[in-house]
């Protein structure tokens, strides 16, 4: 089937990871009030005093939510390639969990510098 990290097994982890990265950054857009999935933030406003993790978890911290995504994504990917001795999946997630974050503080809105312009007064 697939070798152990081979060609198209990183390429499939990397392209993993940046859909994790793009859909938990999505989602954490899309709850928002007044978008699509605004009713989430009633969930939020529930589940705020009475479970930290599942608050956490859906919305009510960035990071939370991108593990979360991670995780579900990785076991997912494990299910397809399930060709590994078990300990290698600890390696495996590993090196996918600090890749999604290392891409999430890449495409955060806060490292993308912004061009500075420079306005002067020409005089004739």
């Amino acid at each position: 089937m697939y070798s152990f990290m081979g060609l198209d097994y990183i390429i499939s982890l990397l392209v993993l990871a940046l859909s994790v990265t793009g859909l938990s950054k999505l989602y954490a857009y899309l709850i928002h009030p007044n978008n699509l999935f605004g009713f989430v933030q009633k969930w939020l406003v529930w589940l705020k005093d009475r479970s930290e993790f599942t608050y956490r978890s859906i919305g009510g911290c960035n990071v939370c939510t991108t593990q979360r995504f991670a995780d579900i994504f990785f076991i997912l990917h494990s299910l397809y390639f399930s060709t590994f001795v078990w300990y290698w999946y600890i390696v495996v997630y590993i090196l996918f969990g600090g890749l999604v974050f290392f891409l999430s503080g890449i495409f955060d809105k806060k490292n993308i510098p912004t061009p500075e312009t420079i306005t002067k007064k020409i005089e004739l």
